[in-house]
């Protein structure tokens, strides 16, 4: 009978929890829709460098969205069971709430243990990837900020302008350069065609114009005119293209938190707060599918058949409390009005708190 119990209460969790999982994804896929179709339909993304974003993002989104799932789908459940009177038809039967709630602390256990590790390793990693494909991508971007027969002052101290210009492929015709980067006197340079390519060499890595067939005019007390077939001009420093692809603290990894907190002293006092706060908060996203369980079914279950709860409102209430919560103790935290551990589990005590007073209600 017991196992009976369980296989049933699983079976109509289990539903509502992929069902969660990938509403949730979806809609947080939606606020990326508009930055992907800029990079599919104007520079000419294929649909395997989509597909690649995706997948990373929906990745780096399962600690947040896992916890959403959990609790959305055992409120559901517990709802539909009260609403239908299965709940009163359960304690008639001697079943009390104590033995239905080790099938839903088990499957919150299960939950939390696969939460830990993709909060620590796979999100990380998840995003990490999304970041770099992304960044790939924005450098397709920056050759769409060249106009043809428009001035561009986009690149440091560089004036271009040219005729004809292919966002896609990097390729510009007739072109004119204006460049005041590496001498006290400017240098005016025109060419028949160039092509902008990023180098990967630790020397000369960054954002490049190669330049072909051309003049380099230098005007000072004499005009003087130097022909050329090849000349590349730096368009990115190497050191800012570096700095773009940095890691976020949303795509450290376990290992990358303890190296930074082992280095206290190459920190900044904010950056030390970050990094501790993010810490503490990875261990507690780690308990939240255990302690969203909980409160799920507390608030699921009612043994009494004249109170009608909706679970779906219900849930979406107390996922957007909970990362409003979230968000507010985290900041607080970085600006180091409260300590990094209370801004990390502070939504959970609440959380937790809420779900023993609702089931100490369930026992009277």
């Amino acid at each position: 009978m017991k196992l009976r119990l369980i296989r049933y209460i699983v079976s109509e969790i289990l539903p509502g929890l992929f069902l969660g999982i990938g509403a949730f994804i979806f809609v947080l896929l939606m606020f990326q829709v508009l930055r992907l179709m800029e990079f599919f339909l104007i520079h000419g993304v294929s649909f395997n460098q989509l597909f690649q974003i995706l997948w990373s993002l929906s990745i780096s989104f399962i600690p947040a969205l896992l916890p959403m799932a959990t609790l959305f789908s055992v409120v559901l459940a517990f709802s539909r069971f009260s609403n239908d009177s299965e709940s009163v038809a359960m304690i008639s039967l001697g079943i009390s709430p104590n033995q239905l709630l080790i099938p839903i602390l088990s499957l919150g256990f299960i939950l939390s243990v696969i939460s830990s590790y993709t909060s620590f390793q796979l999100a990380p990693n998840g995003n990490r990837q999304s970041e770099i494909i992304m960044h790939e991508l924005s450098q397709t971007k920056i050759t769409s900020t060249i106009k043809e027969n428009a001035f561009t002052e986009s690149f440091s101290n560089l004036v271009i302008f040219t005729y004809k210009a292919d966002s896609k492929t990097g390729l510009l015709e007739k072109v004119f350069i204006f460049d005041e980067q590496s001498s006290e006197v400017p240098l005016t340079i025109v060419a028949q065609s160039g092509q902008i390519s990023q180098s990967e060499k630790p020397t000369s890595g960054g954002l490049w114009l190669k330049l072909i067939n051309g003049d380099i005019h230098r005007q000072e007390k004499v005009h003087t005119k130097i022909n050329f077939g090849e000349l590349d001009v730096k368009l990115m420093d190497s050191k800012k293209h570096q700095a773009n692809i940095e890691k976020s603290p949303i795509s450290w990894t376990l290992e990358d938190i303890k190296k930074k907190l082992a280095n206290p002293e190459s920190l900044t006092p904010k950056e030390l707060k970050i990094v501790q706060t993010e810490y503490h908060k990875r261990f507690a996203l780690g308990t939240t599918c255990f302690i969203l369980s909980f409160l799920g079914f507390t608030l699921g279950f009612n043994p009494n058949r004249r109170i009608k709860t909706n679970g779906f409102v219900l849930s979406l209430i107390l996922i957007v409390g909970y990362w409003l919560l979230l968000v507010t103790f985290e900041n607080l935290a970085h600006t180091e009005k409260i300590p990094p551990l209370l801004g990390a589990w502070i939504p959970n005590i609440i959380y937790m708190g809420l779900g023993f007073w609702r089931y100490l209600n369930l026992k009277k």
